[in-house]
């Protein structure tokens, strides 16, 4: 039996001739170690004999899909983004709520990125950095949210939140 091996060469990171040695020069096994990836797209697996047509969803079909299990409402990557209007319900309680694109699976839970000044409240000409939100009461097409612990502001004034970190988050949760 004849075994050629394509392997004893130098890898190639630029343009050049061609050399058979090289082929394979560089490249991972991906099967000598759990911790390695492999990556594909575009596969479609089904149970039983017989294929059906591929099924290619138009993009805003497949994020409706997801969103039925996770949805991010605000994220701070770039600051300023609107998380919620909403009123003080008296100078400590800030309250929001947060209406869903699509309903979600079951009744969702919260996931917050919070710390010191992540949010900010407008209100009644003035401004109050917020730092944490919980979650009152949520059903599968809005959450109502508060925040009770670091807001300062005027009972029935109403207010509009923004991310002021970039690393502020509002998620919703209705995973399996």
């Amino acid at each position: 039996m004849l075994e050629v091996i394509f392997t004893s060469g130098s890898l190639q990171t630029s343009w050049g001739s061609y050399n058979a040695t090289q082929w394979a020069t560089g490249q991972v096994n991906v099967a000598d170690s759990t911790s390695n990836n492999w990556y594909i797209t575009g596969v479609q697996l089904e149970a039983g004999t017989s294929a059906s047509e591929f099924e290619f969803l138009p993009v805003d079909v497949n994020l409706g899909r997801c969103q039925r299990y996770y949805y991010v409402h605000a994220d701070g990557a770039s600051s300023n983004k609107r998380v919620f209007n909403g009123g003080a319900y008296n100078g400590s309680l800030l309250d929001g709520t947060v209406f869903f694109p699509t309903t979600m699976r079951t009744n969702p839970s919260m996931d917050v990125v919070s710390g010191t000044n992540y949010y900010t409240a407008y209100g009644n000409g003035g401004n109050d950095a917020v730092n944490d939100f919980n979650i009152q009461e949520s059903n599968i097409n809005s959450a109502g949210v508060r925040n009770d612990n670091t807001f300062s502001g005027n009972q029935g004034d109403a207010y509009f939140v923004i991310t002021t970190n970039s690393s502020a988050k509002l998620a919703f949760s209705a995973e399996l």
